[in-house]
């Protein structure tokens, strides 16, 4: 049992342990469809046969519990899709698939609450996709997140946290972020 008191860095402690080729964390709390798991690997594998680098995202994310919303992600390639929007809140959730690679290149930072700067899916997204990853939806596929009167999330937004400054959202640079030059 890992007693890190950060979800990133419990996260990275797991990542060089494991023997797979793919990961997803799962939150014990979160449901999600049952399709979600196949689907999404299906996706990862058909992007590496193509030679793309990709991170796998459910199509809709459930709020239900404290908050009710119902959020579509879409695909890092939409038309839809701006790199500005990063400066507002995070595209996807922190539900993902993808290679084990990913996250040995890409370690979650961790929390530093004192300093008002969280939010480890968020620099995630931001992070791999500077470094040449596309995120993707997996069609018809659903999380159902539990929002809890307490949570990190609702922790992070009680003490207003941020994500921290990284150059890849300079204002020169961000308009590269999602070709892999951010």
């Amino acid at each position: 049992m890992l007693h890190e008191g950060d979800l990133g860095r419990v996260r990275n402690a797991l990542v060089p342990d494991v023997d797979g080729d793919y990961i997803a964390f799962l939150d014990a709390d979160d449901l999600f469809s049952q399709n979600w798991l196949a689907e999404a690997l299906v996706a990862v594998k058909a992007g590496e046969s193509r030679g793309e680098k990709l991170i796998a995202h459910p199509e809709l994310n459930v709020l239900f519990d404290r908050n009710r919303a119902v959020s579509r992600n879409i695909d890092q390639d939409s038309p839809l899709f701006t790199p500005y929007f990063f400066y507002l809140r995070n595209y996807y959730d922190s539900l993902c698939l993808s290679p084990r690679e990913a996250h040995l290149a890409v370690p979650y930072s961790p929390r530093d609450i004192p300093n008002g700067l969280s939010f480890q899916d968020f620099q995630f997204s931001i992070e791999t996709m500077s470094r040449g990853w596309k995120h993707v939806v997996v069609k018809d596929t659903i999380i159902f997140k539990r929002r809890r009167d307490f949570s990190l999330m609702v922790e992070n937004q009680s003490r207003k946290t941020l994500v921290r400054s990284l150059p890849e959202m300079a204002i020169d640079r961000v308009r590269d972020l999602a070709k892999g030059r951010g």
